[in-house]
């Protein structure tokens, strides 16, 4: 049987080529994963999830993980991981999960995912700059739906203010080393924090669960968002960035050459259609031109525009006009993966102004940093939305 390996060191590049060589592939094809990655860029564990989910969907072979089941400390490395939960969750009911020499580890990873589960279930002994809430609509909903989302365990959050103690507790968590910076400066963008993890979360409530013909509950079906605190200088943030120019620029435009700059990166994340391809349903094809998919993601930003036919409420089709204001807001990044395309906007240097035209909407290509020319990328299930803002400097 085939297989295709996920290396320990990964980028973006290393990540949309892993993407094309599913494509390529025809036989059954096994899934090989490190105990952990090696990676200080932007959005990138996120971005690594894209590939589980094809594979997921693409329904072959077997998940191996790079470990020989007596190694119970390496078990134990990778199975306390928030990439581990993820994965294990999703795939569990649906493939064989076994180490190098094809022994079943689940018996040995089982109790991971529960510490896990349970560790995001009440916010503690999680790791100081990061936390992950995800919810998985292929268990009850009881196990599948956080309840820092789901208070009901049934019903998204009606509005941004049910959501306050949620976004409260994680500020909690992810303060407890610069305390002193956040009660600072908590009070100026935790409003804002809200209001975006309500419009992004509750995007992929509506528009995630179902298949693009919105007939069929996608099973096993991931959504979830991941947040965690950047902390370094101006050179290391464009050294990391190095190979992604629009990042690069961006950490260039909003930091200063000397001391440390703190930022937030916030990925939200699913494995259902795509937005393109949701927001088309009956009209989607994989042959769609790139431009075409491009005005399609650009019609999902534009205010009133809704893919769902049978949204109900006040806020039908403002989610994600509401998120590119709220970037602008804040000085933030937007990179956006789906489907064949891969675009991005920097809200310093190109502010959104609110249209109900999607033809006034600018997003640029990642490879070619243009608004008018975009490339194909290799087809991803799901979307990704991976934003940074800076927090605010503070003088102590």
């Amino acid at each position: 049987m085939s297989k295709i390996t996920i290396a320990t060191q990964i980028n973006y590049a290393i990540i949309e080529k892993l993407l094309a060589d599913l494509d390529n592939e025809n036989s059954n094809l096994d899934l090989e994963i490190p105990i952990k990655f090696e990676f200080r860029g932007f959005g990138i564990m996120s971005n690594i999830c894209l590939i589980i989910f094809k594979w997921m969907r693409m329904k072959k072979g077997k998940l191996i993980i790079n470990v020989k089941i007596e190694d119970d400390k390496k078990i134990e490395e990778f199975g306390s991981s928030y990439f581990a939960f993820l994965t294990l969750s999703t795939l569990w009911t649906v493939t064989d999960i076994v180490d190098i020499n094809g022994v079943n580890l689940k018996p040995k990873l089982r109790i991971y995912t529960k510490l896990i589960h349970d560790k995001i279930d009440f916010f503690q002994g999680l790791p100081n700059d990061e936390i992950l809430i995800a919810n998985f609509d292929h268990f009850s909903k009881e196990k599948g739906l956080s309840h820092w989302l789901y208070s009901d365990y049934e019903n998204f959050a009606p509005s941004p203010s049910e959501l306050q103690h949620t976004v409260y507790r994680a500020f909690e968590v992810l303060s407890k080393i610069y305390r002193t910076r956040f009660e600072a400066v908590s009070g100026k963008i935790i409003d804002d924090f809200e209001k975006l993890l309500w419009e992004l979360l509750g995007n992929t409530d509506q528009h995630a669960i179902r298949d693009y013909l919105d007939k069929k509950m996608l099973s096993p079906n991931t959504r979830a968002v991941y947040f965690r605190i950047l902390r370094s200088n101006q050179k290391n943030y464009i050294e990391y960035n190095s190979d992604d120019i629009p990042l690069s620029e961006y950490f260039k435009q909003v930091t200063e050459p000397e001391g440390d700059h703190f930022f937030f990166e916030v990925s939200v994340f699913d494995s259902g259609p795509g937005l393109a391809r949701r927001f088309l349903g009956e009209g989607w094809q994989k042959s769609i031109t790139t431009i075409d998919e491009i005005n399609t993601i650009k019609k999902c930003f534009a205010k009133g525009s809704s893919s769902v036919n049978n949204w109900m409420g006040t806020n039908k089709g403002y989610g994600l006009n509401d998120v590119m204001k709220i970037l602008t807001e804040i000085n933030g990044f937007l990179r956006i993966r789906s489907n064949f395309s891969c675009t991005y906007r920097n809200l310093v240097s190109n502010p959104y102004t609110e249209t109900t035209n999607f033809e006034e909407i600018e997003l640029f290509d990642w490879n070619k940093d243009s608004s008018s020319e975009f490339s194909k990328m290799p087809f991803v299930e799901g979307t990704l939305l991976t934003m940074a803002f800076p927090l605010p400097s503070i003088n102590f």
